[in-house]
């Protein structure tokens, strides 16, 4: 069965555009600055910009092209450090407090999603409040005896020393 009108003008509106370097590295410095892959194909009213690469050709570049990849990689990283580096401008200079916490909170959380290691929220598992962290005290496998082990593989349960 073919494909109806509409369909067919969606898949072609869906074709992929060959890749284009210049394109590539105008896309990859629309995110290191902090904006989104979105923002650099779409207007805010959602119509396509005029000559830049849809989402599925982005992807399809990522698939395919070597070494963009691990440059997109790298631009997104790049945009955490932009939006953290966003967020003083906004507390310093947005008049509504209400707004400002709103777009202070999404850049925190898109920044710990980005960059989890240096933003991301650190989670300490510790015994009673304000106690050290647990620490795990076993022994490694290659420390067990022939006994201890081969109890383990039977059981699930470790050997009594007699």
């Amino acid at each position: 069965m073919l494909p109806s009108k509409a369909q067919a003008k969606s898949l072609k509106a869906r074709r992929i555009e060959p890749y284009s370097e210049d394109m590539a590295i105008k896309l990859l410095e629309h995110i290191s600055s902090g904006k989104s892959q979105k923002s650099f194909s779409y207007n805010p009213d959602g119509s396509r910009i005029e000559g830049h690469p849809q989402t599925t050709t982005i992807y399809q570049w990522l698939a395919s092209i070597p070494g963009f990849k691990e440059l997109y990689e790298t631009a997104k990283q790049e945009r955490a450090h932009s939006l953290v580096d966003e967020i003083c401008d906004i507390a310093d200079n947005d008049p509504d407090p209400k707004r400002a916490r709103n777009r202070i909170d999404a850049r925190k959380w898109a920044a710990s999603k980005f960059l989890p290691r240096i933003y991301g929220d650190k989670t300490v598992i510790t015994g009673e409040a304000g106690a050290a962290p647990i620490k795990f005290e076993g022994r490694s496998a290659t420390s067990l005896s022939d006994q201890e082990l081969e109890s383990i593989a039977l059981k699930g349960l470790p050997a009594t020393k007699d």
